[in-house]
């Protein structure tokens, strides 16, 4: 089966046009394969397969971090990260995947 066109994007401080542009957080092929190679338990696994994937190539690196801070703000900007993002969102992108790339569990004998 082929692989859909999968898209999940978040924010990210572009150093060289000095501006937000989006990073597509599934267009990682290895990221892919490996899933689709996988068989999970539960929901709960895979969701940690995920949040130990997108923490260690985001996480609290220089190149993802940027601050934030409301336009009319007294307050210290906030530091963001990529993993900030999808830390939010890693329900949502579970699920997305699960039905996008028609993911199978362990005890799934008859292939749905």
């Amino acid at each position: 089966m082929k692989t859909p066109n999968l898209e999940w994007n978040v924010f990210v401080w572009d150093i060289n046009t000095d501006e937000f542009v989006k990073l597509n957080i599934l267009k990682d092929n290895y990221l892919i394969s490996k899933l689709k190679k996988t068989k999970f338990k539960n929901y709960e696994e895979l969701k940690e397969v995920l949040d130990q994937y997108f923490k260690s190539r985001y996480w609290s690196r220089t190149e993802y971090e940027y601050f934030i801070q409301g336009m009319f703000s007294r307050k210290k900007p906030k530091k963001v990260d990529v993993y900030y993002q999808i830390k939010l969102n890693l329900d949502r992108i579970t699920e997305y995947l699960i039905v996008m790339l028609h993911l199978k569990r362990k005890d799934d004998k008859n292939g749905n």
